[in-house]
């Protein structure tokens, strides 16, 4: 389950409805809220930017002990960029098709202390074409993606998903 900036009660009931054990929260949730829905797991999304930097040390797995993993997105298209991107786009927080410095994120992730813990997720603007490569980059624990595999916007694509996952797994 996604949520953006969900209040607690309405997470809790959500996956219990749906029978959800894991929730990936993608706003300006805080550390104390996402503590608050334990036992649910919690994927924090944070976007690679300097604010989103400055909140990883708030999103460990000491702070958050049911923190499952960080998910690193491309925050969104600054406003300037208008005109190449829709005004609904400029308001969602993910799913811009916009990829991140893959090498600054390894350099970031690199000089953390190792912490066995400590899962990362890479999301933003990955594709069948370039997923191989950011994974050789990155070494996430895992790949996140939605708008790489749409042939129109918010439709996904049999053989985008196929293309992608063969790519994964063709990583090294």
């Amino acid at each position: 389950g996604l949520f953006v900036n969900a209040p607690p009660t309405t997470i809790v009931e959500t996956a219990r409805a749906l029978g959800l054990r894991t929730v990936q929260l993608h706003g300006r949730e805080a550390p104390a809220g996402a503590t608050a829905i334990a036992p649910l797991r919690v994927l924090k999304a944070l976007h690679f930017d300097a604010a989103g930097i400055d909140r990883l040390a708030d999103w460990t797995p000491e702070e958050v002990p049911n923190l499952a993993a960080i998910l690193w997105d491309a925050p969104p298209p600054p406003t300037g960029l208008a005109a190449a991107a829709s005004a609904s786009n400029q308001s969602q927080t993910g799913g811009h098709g916009r990829t991140i410095d893959w090498d600054e994120l390894a350099m970031l992730l690199a000089s953390k202390p190792a912490d066995p813990a400590a899962r990362h997720i890479l999301a933003g603007g990955l594709t069948p074409q370039n997923v191989a490569q950011a994974i050789a980059i990155v070494r996430p624990y895992a790949v996140d993606v939605s708008s790489g595999v749409e042939s129109s916007r918010g439709v996904k694509d049999v053989g985008l998903i196929e293309a992608f996952c063969r790519a994964v797994r063709s990583a090294q």
